[in-house]
């Protein structure tokens, strides 16, 4: 199964990077904002995909820095970041997909995370793997969030509606 998720990252890896040089080779066939999402896609993709492969094949657990054990902290960090950045890349693709929907993905980040933070509230014990499910997709939704906002605010100032 191992070797199954790594070709299917870099499968992923391989369409990140075709977004990519299709955002650098596409300067007359696509808008410049579409240009921006596709090449904004494809490097989020790539870094996503690099941070994953890194979270699987090194160990961080057992090594170290300069001779000190890693804490938890760190571990636990660098995974809620890979996760927002998973985030982000989910909502470029979708920009991808649909340029026009900033606002509908800021709403459905926002009610993910929203309903997410309810359900950590009400949690009055242990779930197991229900309570990783949660922070998974409060993670997720943080990182659709931003992208979304960017775009939509974005999108605000291009129709001269001003800033918030």
């Amino acid at each position: 199964m191992p070797f199954l998720n790594n070709v299917l990252k870099g499968l992923a890896g391989l369409a990140f990077a075709m977004f990519l040089i299709g955002a650098v080779g596409a300067r007359r066939q696509l808008p410049t904002r579409q240009r921006w999402i596709w090449g904004l896609t494809g490097g989020l993709g790539l870094l996503s995909v690099a941070a994953s492969f890194y979270s699987h094949t090194y160990d961080l657990y057992t090594h170290s820095y300069w001779g000190l054990v890693r804490p938890s902290v760190i571990i636990y960090a660098f995974e809620v970041a890979r996760q927002v950045l998973l985030g982000a890349t989910i909502a470029m693709s979708a920009l991808v997909v649909y340029p026009k929907g900033a606002k509908g993905l800021l709403f459905i980040s926002v009610t993910l995370f929203l309903a997410s933070e309810v359900l950590i509230m009400i949690h009055s014990g242990y779930w197991g793997i229900a309570t990783r499910l949660i922070l998974l997709t409060n993670d997720w939704s943080v990182g659709m969030a931003v992208p979304s906002a960017i775009f939509s605010l974005l999108d605000r100032n291009r129709h001269g509606l001003g800033s918030l």
